[in-house]
């Protein structure tokens, strides 16, 4: 989100992991505000193209990208868990979206939102690297979006690295976030 605010990219938003989860969406003492707050979400970047949602269930994160304009919500899964796993969520997205499209008459919504698993890199099995890869996920989605000559000497590169070089990479650029935007008392996300 920082990146996106600070490369001035507008047509992507993001919905906080931390705010809807399984436990939001499952949970009854939860549940009953998160339609609610899932509608704002959408209500407040419906000039969006993407939303991006890094979603946990059972210990395991997946990335839904949610297209705007065509009504579709890609599914990012590094285990390829089955969608019943996950079907509350699945469920609660579209009750909210119609609701959305009823209350938001700005443009006209797609009728029904379609999901569909889409092909993504794979963990290697017995490994819980499922969070990394939702962070590849949403770097590639940000900043390779074009179909140039840069970005597919990025993909050649990354491809050839091993999957432990490639999350080492990710590892140390969270650590320059904290070490640049966290840690010193006048930074952007400074919190005493």
């Amino acid at each position: 989100m920082l990146e996106c605010k600070r490369d001035d990219i507008t047509d992507i938003g993001f919905i906080d992991p931390n705010t809807m989860h399984v436990k939001t969406i499952d949970d009854p003492l939860y549940n009953k505000d998160t339609p609610q707050t899932l509608l704002r979400f959408l209500k407040r970047q419906r000039d969006k193209k993407l939303i991006l949602w890094p979603y946990n269930f059972e210990f395991h994160f997946i990335l839904l990208v949610i297209n705007l304009e065509i009504g579709e919500v890609e599914v990012l899964d590094s285990l390829s868990k089955e969608k019943d796993l996950y079907v509350s969520c699945f469920l609660m997205l579209r009750s909210v979206w119609q609701t959305f499209i009823k209350e938001d008459t700005s443009r006209e919504w797609p009728p029904k939102l379609r999901w569909r698993a889409k092909k993504c890199p794979q963990q290697p099995p017995g490994t819980d690297l499922c969070g990394f890869f939702v962070c590849e996920y949403i770097r590639r989605i940000v900043n390779e979006r074009t179909n140039n000559e840069r970005n597919k000497e990025l993909a050649r590169k990354r491809n050839k690295l091993s999957i432990d070089d490639r999350f080492i990479a990710i590892g140390e650029e969270l650590a320059g976030f904290f070490l640049r935007d966290v840690i010193p008392p006048l930074a952007e996300h400074h919190n005493e």
